[in-house]
């Protein structure tokens, strides 16, 4: 037993020694390497160090394996550094590399020295544009807007913000209103007279009983793992409690090289979809973003 503690004590003695006095910080600078992530390929990068030991990479001029997006890189050393463990916000994968099993440059890299490698997209916003309500043309409404191609499988921040004009109600992702302030706002099941209606102050709405259309009416439904030519799979999603703001987000998952797709559900839940209920829309300002968030 005595020998097993010293021999755990002596490992850890050199791990310490590893980082042991004052690691000098290095300024930015472009340094070549061999890929350590798999791809096996010449990268190039822009290197910093900073006092701490944790060296912060950018500008890497090769794509991992199974992420069709760029990437930049923080090392953390794990023998005796500080804040050995990844920032998950965002996070791509980690993995463990040392100075001794790759051509990384010493010039920033402790000589024997063990990192805890965590990867980040350079921009985890996937995509962002206006969804598509249909103005005119009903066969677009019913398609919806879709995200671009998804760089990598993980989870994502899917949001949408704003509202339009159904020409029935206003709505936003979830909620619908007679007015356009949403001084009065429902979920779903436009009823007869809400509370405060006057049919005079909005003479597009006549006193007749909209119930039959649902709680969903209006909502803004998502379809994911979407692969380009296949078919939608619409979900209602659980946006949540009604905001002034109109910003709805929820954190969905989805596959590497699929995508998300939006629509507004301006349709009778009891019945078909007829193309021409989405003619009558009008954007006014309602938006998706799909932001990566990790695994």
């Amino acid at each position: 037993m005595k020998l097993q503690a010293l021999t755990v004590l002596a490992v850890l003695l050199l791990s310490t020694m590893v980082f042991a006095g004052d690691v000098k910080a290095v300024k930015a600078a472009s340094a070549s390497f061999t890929d350590p992530f798999g791809s096996g390929g010449a990268c190039t990068a822009t290197f910093t160090r900073a006092s701490s030991g944790i060296i912060n990479q950018s500008d890497l001029t090769c794509l991992l394996p199974g992420v069709n997006a760029p990437v930049y890189f923080q090392f953390r050393p794990l023998d005796g550094g500080p804040n050995t463990a990844c920032n998950s916000n965002g996070l791509v994968f980690s993995q463990l590399v040392s100075t001794d099993t790759t051509n990384l440059p010493l010039a920033y890299f402790i000589s024997g020295a063990r990192y805890n490698a965590c990867a980040y997209l350079v921009n985890a916003i996937v995509g962002s544009a206006k969804i598509e309500v249909g103005q005119g043309d009903g066969e677009a409404g019913v398609e919806g807007s879709s995200s671009p191609i998804l760089p990598l499988s993980g989870k994502f921040r899917v949001c949408v913000t704003g509202t339009y004009d159904s020409h029935l109600t206003y709505n936003d992702a979830k909620y619908v209103s007679w007015y356009p302030d949403f001084s009065v706002a429902l979920d779903g099941q436009p009823a007869t007279s809400p509370i405060g209606f006057d049919p005079l102050q909005n003479p597009r709405s006549p006193l007749i009983d909209w119930t039959y259309l649902g709680s969903t009416f209006g909502e803004v439904q998502v379809s994911r793992n979407e692969l380009i030519g296949g078919g939608h799979d619409w979900e209602f999603v659980p946006w949540g409690a009604y905001n002034a703001a109109h910003n709805y987000c929820r954190v969905m998952s989805s596959g590497n090289s699929e995508r998300f797709r939006f629509r507004v559900f301006d349709a009778d839940i009891n019945g078909g979809i007829l193309s021409w209920w989405w003619a009558d829309n009008v954007w006014i300002d309602l938006n998706y973003s799909v932001t990566y968030v990790g695994q």
